[in-house]
């Protein structure tokens, strides 16, 4: 699948994961703060 063996596969999707969970919390709780400061 996509040039990735079998083996490896897991650690590819477990990686894309995880960098896709730390980006949505990053891209989620960065306005939030930023909102926050401003609006004290």
């Amino acid at each position: 699948m996509f040039g990735i063996p079998e083996n490896e596969l897991a650690i590819v999707y477990f990686n894309y994961l995880a960098n896709y969970k730390t980006l949505s919390f990053v891209f989620t709780i960065a306005p939030y703060l930023a909102l926050k400061i401003m609006g004290q």
